[in-house]
């Protein structure tokens, strides 16, 4: 039986910081680790674009989805353990504290994949009844991508949709992508890792344990 409160979480830069690639840059720069120089190449680049924000959605995926067409199982649980391993003891545990008093979901634009691995390596699958962003599968030994979610008012379109079932609701989220899904929420949290300042008008807070804290303070006021 559900909770009467629910937390909704963003994956790249939320869960885990940015250290400097988000999980899907890690996967496509791993994968061409494997390949020869020109692959090699075209992954140095197409980060490099995505990370000045040269794409728009539509576009992202469907260059992502060509740059991981051969990517392999292995290789995607080999990337949430790096991923993992940038969480501490502390922040595993402010996780799952929360299930006390809520039920935890992830509503994301990343890769539903990478963000079940990196939950399955700290042990917290289990916490997580619901996780909604794009999802890898394989036709023929080639890797193509369902999106669930693809734009930022998806995030906000399923929060939405969580209301019948819960009472309250805390989102928290790392940047522009998330304002839609934290304007939403009851209340809506910006954790953006030692970060000091932001532009955005939402509380700010720089590590997950201070995030989790004030959202139960939240939930139980």
């Amino acid at each position: 039986m559900a909770k009467p409160n629910l937390v909704v979480f963003d994956f790249d830069g939320t869960l885990y910081p940015f250290r400097p690639y988000d999980s899907e840059q890690t996967l496509v720069l791993s994968h061409a680790k494997t390949k020869g120089p020109l692959f090699r190449l075209r992954a140095r680049l197409f980060v490099r674009a995505d990370q000045r924000g040269a794409f728009n959605n539509p576009q992202f995926y469907k260059r992502y989805e060509k740059m991981i067409r051969d990517v392999d199982p292995v290789l995607l649980e080999k990337t949430a353990g790096d991923l993992a391993a940038l969480l501490g003891k502390e922040d595993v545990q402010a996780i799952r504290d929360l299930t006390e008093i809520a039920d935890l979901a992830i509503l994301s634009l990343g890769t539903e994949n990478l963000a079940e691995l990196f939950l399955e390596e700290l042990g917290l699958r289990d916490e997580f009844f619901l996780i909604k962003a794009k999802r890898i599968h394989w036709k023929k030994n080639k890797a193509y991508l369902q999106v669930n979610i693809g734009e930022a008012e998806g995030k906000r379109a399923n929060l939405e949709a969580l209301r019948e079932t819960y009472e309250n609701i805390v989102a928290i989220g790392d940047g522009p992508t998330d304002i839609p899904m934290l304007r939403a929420a009851d209340l809506g949290l910006l954790l953006i890792w030692g970060a000091e300042s932001s532009p955005h008008p939402f509380e700010l807070h720089a590590s997950l344990p201070s995030a989790c804290e004030r959202a139960k303070e939240f939930l139980t006021s």
